[in-house]
């Protein structure tokens, strides 16, 4: 540690030297206010003692200097001088910014400890503009590790979405022309064929049908990210009348009754939330109990999100599968019993996600489900 010594006569500085030499400190002399400039202006030093009355530039000047500029501008400064009127001289050294002001001769064991203390506090401000180095040291290289990660998942991410696109596109024309074939050899040989070739007909052309389908929710789900449209005013109340009107043929075959309360207008890809929407009132609809589907959409605020909820008086849900149903492909009855891939509702939490919200449900078996979503309030009314 350095502590610069001020003063125009050398028998002072001696003095100050020999009561300091035991601190065990780099004692750096200056003869002057400018020689003392100069050396502060690329050197860092614990505390600086500093006399009043020098020639040129006194120790009030130079202070004032010193606390200008922005390296050593908090550097702790004890005047120690002989002049006059110590009171006063006193008070402006203060003013100026001191932590101190001694008239000489100094008792040593004062001026040792007062020293002592700024060395002490110099080097534990020192540990903490290291440690604080560090800690700004990592976490720009944490920044760029998750800059790294971030750009390296986002690639990952574009080339599966492209290569679900590719297989999906190249996959439909040959499934095309097979469910083409099968249908015509169904029209064309079904009275002069045995019932069991007809029937291995037929669990062929489902199948072919069920894999068109499924191809075709695997490629919606492949460009939510990359097809979506910006998000804009969105009027909830004509999406949702629009899902009914696409849903309308189901609702009326199964005896359905969909209420809702206002709904909001939000920020939103309006295609997207009718996706959403739509995927949801159909489960209510298919997954129906022996009663008539009873099933209400609502909105309300929390916070700075809008909580939509659509519930039913269907079949419900186990709890335990309560996050199992957003993944791809998954399902939790036979086919022959519900008809779906099993897309719909990955569909719907990704749709979700990429408005910044969230996607859950809440049901029991033989009580009906509440599916809820959240979509951000910033920019809805």
């Amino acid at each position: 540690m350095k502590i610069l010594l001020v003063d125009d006569n050398p028998a002072n500085l001696l003095a100050l030297e020999s009561i300091l030499a035991d601190l065990g400190q780099e004692l750096v002399k200056a003869y002057s206010g400018r020689q003392a400039l100069r050396y502060l202006l690329n050197q860092d030093v614990a505390v600086i003692l500093l006399d009043v009355n020098m020639p040129g530039m006194n120790g009030f000047e130079t202070a004032e200097l010193i606390r200008r500029r922005k390296r050593s501008e908090h550097t702790p400064i004890i005047f120690v001088s002989a002049i006059d009127q110590t009171q006063n001289h006193a008070l402006q050294g203060y003013s100026l910014g001191a932590v101190d002001y001694l008239p000489t001769p100094a008792t040593p064991e004062v001026l040792r400890s007062k020293v002592a203390v700024f060395i002490e506090l110099f080097k534990k401000t020192q540990e903490v503009r290291r440690q604080e180095q560090a800690l700004r040291a990592l976490n720009a290289q944490l920044e760029q590790r998750v800059a790294e990660r971030t750009a390296e998942l986002q690639r990952s991410n574009e080339e599966l979405q492209q290569f679900a696109y590719v297989v999906s596109h190249d996959l439909q024309e040959p499934l095309r022309v097979v469910a083409s074939y099968v249908q015509q050899l169904a029209e064309r040989y079904q009275d002069k064929l045995e019932a069991e070739a007809n029937e291995l007909i037929s669990y062929a052309l489902d199948g072919a049908k069920r894999m068109q389908q499924l191809i075709v929710d695997l490629l919606a789900y492949s460009r939510i990210d990359t097809t979506g449209q910006e998000f804009a005013p969105t009027d909830c109340e004509g999406v949702l009348q629009r899902v009914l009107s696409d849903l309308r043929v189901a609702i009326e075959e199964s005896g359905a009754e969909v209420t809702h309360d206002p709904l909001p207008q939000v920020m939103a890809d309006n295609v997207q939330l009718g996706q959403v929407l739509q995927n949801l009132l159909g489960n209510a609809i298919k997954f129906r109990s022996q009663e008539p589907p009873r099933i209400h959409v609502s909105a309300r605020q929390e916070g700075q999100q809008w909580v939509f909820s659509v519930r039913d008086n269907g079949i419900g849900i186990n709890p335990r599968y309560a996050e199992r149903i957003f993944g791809i492909f998954e399902r939790l009855h036979p086919r022959t019993e519900y008809p779906g891939t099993g897309i719909g509702l990955a569909i719907c939490k990704k749709i979700v996600e990429r408005h910044g919200g969230q996607i859950w449900v809440e049901s029991e078996p033989g009580k009906g489900a509440a599916f809820f979503f959240t979509l951000p309030i910033k920019g809805s009314t």
